[in-house]
């Protein structure tokens, strides 16, 4: 993964953890090497595709991305390239785990993983208006009717 620093970099750091936790789901749900190196992947992808471009892509976008991904690894389609790797059960497992952990969590990463635009600086010019000061009170008129 070639991450250097992850003890002291928060973004690393958070990179690791997500990382690590997508393979002990794959280890609790006893997957073979071939399904943690599939599900290891295309979280990867699914990953880089929110985060790596200019701009976050909206959750909805990545969660398609993340069915096409997950669909191409669950139907034997040797001339499409398509190896059927998971079954109709580890598919519900996987989205319900992806549901409930990366895009709970959508907003947070998206916050931590994008590019901050630089802040412009505005000049606003303001006028404040302030009461005048009022007269003495010595000075007022006496005159009472």
């Amino acid at each position: 993964m070639e991450m250097r620093h992850y003890g002291d970099n928060p973004r690393s750091g958070v990179l690791v953890d997500f990382y690590f936790y997508n393979l002990m789901f794959c280890e609790e749900n006893n997957f073979s090497y071939l399904k943690k190196s599939a599900l290891f992947s295309i979280m990867k992808e699914v990953f880089v595709h929110g985060f790596e471009g200019p701009t976050p892509v909206p959750p909805e976008e990545s969660l398609e991305f993340l069915k096409r991904s997950v669909l191409a690894h669950s139907v034997e389609a040797p001339t499409e390239g398509r190896a059927g790797v998971f079954t109709l059960p580890e598919v519900k497992l996987i989205v319900a785990f992806v549901g409930k952990t990366f895009y709970r969590n959508y907003s947070a990463y998206r916050l931590v993983f994008t590019t901050r635009r630089p802040v412009t600086k505005a000049t606003r010019h303001l006028c404040v208006e302030t009461p005048l000061m009022p007269a003495p009170l010595d000075l007022a008129d006496s005159a009472e009717d």
